[in-house]
């Protein structure tokens, strides 16, 4: 961060994936990893750390907008034991040439 109380601080890690699997040109479902494990200087002890594993799908509900939505559950004592999730998605135009 370079302003507020953590101004000067190292960056956080918290690495994130998702694998997903086209069932439908409209449907897409998968898992979400998402996690805090601390600063780059110094990570976390395991037992400080949140990790998150997540059921996820995303609807194509349009060539403009997509829907994402999923239920996680904490795999940690200091994650959330359960979230529900919800993102609507707006895809912008860049001006290039669609395929």
């Amino acid at each position: 961060p370079t302003k507020g109380p953590e101004a000067g601080s190292a960056p956080a890690f918290e690495p994130n994936f998702k694998v997903g699997w086209n069932f439908t040109e409209h449907v897409n479902a998968g898992i979400e990893y998402y996690a805090e494990t601390g600063t780059v200087k110094h990570f976390d002890p395991l037992g400080d750390e949140h990790h998150i594993l997540f059921g996820a799908a995303d609807l194509n509900v349009s060539p403009d907008w997509e829907l994402n939505f999923g239920v996680g559950k904490g795999l940690t004592g200091t994650s959330e034991q359960w979230i529900l999730k919800a993102i609507i998605g707006y895809r912008f135009k860049h001006g290039g040439k669609k395929p």
